[in-house]
């Protein structure tokens, strides 16, 4: 068994990301917020080694819309690089419902379609932050959790509600 990462996003403009931002610059006063970018991530386990599975997957990509829309939606299986300057980190968030949506109905497709190369496949929301101004990237980390990430009030946090969701940091 191996596991796959499939990150994609929007090609052309991710409206929700830039109200996020502009919400977080503006609304929260989150000066350190230079860029924010959304993903879809989906973590599929498979049968055969990585390799084998992500030339598979390229074909589910290419010949179906069940993971992504070739027209609108870029993928990778990395997330992307973001060069960085001296004194900005890469803050980076997975995000799930804390009730778990079953993706089942889209694993019987690949399933039908593709043959039983996946065997399970979840879905996550990533929010990927660069930010500046802080000595180190768990600084960094640690006040983006706090002012910008679990939403707290009306005028702390935006990103994760802690009511139905939950979060972890991705090593960028």
């Amino acid at each position: 068994m191996s596991q796959i990462q499939l990150f994609t996003a929007l090609k052309n403009a991710d409206l929700a990301a830039m109200s996020a931002k502009e919400a977080i610059q503006h609304i929260l006063g989150y000066a350190p917020l230079l860029k924010l970018r959304r993903y879809t991530l989906f973590e599929l386990t498979a049968s055969e080694k990585v390799s084998e599975a992500q030339k598979q997957l390229e074909v589910v990509l290419s010949q179906s819309y069940y993971l992504a829309n070739p027209n609108k939606e870029s993928y990778s299986f990395a997330l992307p690089t973001v060069a960085l300057e001296k004194d900005q980190f890469r803050v980076v968030v997975k995000v799930w419902p804390t009730r778990a949506k079953s993706e089942s109905e889209t694993l019987k497709k690949l399933q039908a379609k593709f043959g039983n190369v996946y065997q399970d496949i979840k879905r996550y929301q990533v929010w990927d932050m660069v930010v500046s101004g802080y000595a180190n990237e768990g600084l960094a980390k640690a006040d983006a959790e706090q002012k910008v990430i679990l939403t707290k009030s009306q005028s702390q946090g935006i990103l994760v509600n802690p009511l139905y969701e939950s979060y972890a940091f991705l090593d960028a």
